[in-house]
C-alpha cells in the first residue's frame, strides 16, 4: 500500500518519504526540508506520538507551538500530523479543528504531513467504513489533501494560491 499511495501522490508534486519511527530518523528527514531559519510551526500532534519530534525540536530555535497572527502569516513550513492517508489519491486526511491542523496545512508555504504506515486505507470510502477512522470521520472536521496546492485559473499555473505551494509527506514506517 505504501508503494501505490507513493506513486500516486508523486503524479501530484507530492514529495514522499518513508523514514523509520525514530526520533533522529525524523530529525534527519525534517531538517533535509527546513533549510532555513524561517519560522516553524508545529500543531498540536493526536496521532504521531509527540516525543518523536523531540530530537528536531531541540535542535530548531524557529519552532512555535501556539504562534501570534503575525508569526502564522509569516510562517514558512507547517508541520501537522495525518490521521489517515488514502493510497487510491494520494491524499492525506487532516483535522481541521483547535490543534491548528487545518489552518497550518493551508497558511504555511511548505507543508510537512507526518503519517504512520498502519494508517493508510485504499480507498477514500474506507475512512467512513472502518476502525478507527469511522469515530473520527463521523464526529470531526477535516480536510483532504492531495499535492500542493495550484491553480490556473487566471493564466499560466501558480502554486501555492489555496494552501501550500509545496506538501511532504513523511510515512513512519
Amino acid at each position: 500500500m505504501i508503494k501505490k499511495f507513493i506513486e500516486i501522490a508523486e503524479q501530484v508534486e507530492t514529495i514522499v518519504k518513508v523514514i523509520q519511527r525514530d526520533p533522529i530518523a525524523i530529525s534527519e528527514a525534517l531538517t533535509s526540508i527546513i533549510e532555513d531559519e524561517s519560522i516553524v510551526v508545529i500543531s498540536k500532534l493526536r496521532f504521531v506520538n509527540t516525543e518523536l519530534l523531540d530530537e528536531f525540536t531541540k535542535q530548531n530555535n524557529s519552532i512555535k507551538y501556539n504562534p501570534t497572527d503575525e508569526e502564522l502569516a509569516i510562517a514558512k513550513y507547517g508541520i501537522t500530523d495525518a490521521f489517515a492517508g488514502i493510497a487510491e489519491t494520494g491524499s492525506v486526511c487532516i483535522l481541521n479543528d483547535n490543534s491548528m491542523s487545518g489552518s497550518f496545512s493551508l497558511l504555511t508555504n511548505i507543508h510537512i504531513a507526518i503519517l504512520e504506515s498502519k494508517n493508510l486505507v485504499a480507498r477514500p470510502r474506507d475512512i467512513f467504513q472502518s476502525e478507527p477512522f469511522k469515530e473520527i470521520t463521523m464526529n470531526e472536521d477535516f480536510i483532504f489533501i492531495s499535492g500542493s496546492s495550484a491553480t490556473a485559473d487566471m493564466g499560466p499555473l501558480v502554486r501555492g494560491v489555496h494552501g501550500p505551494a509545496k506538501l511532504y509527506v513523511l510515512i513512519l514506517n
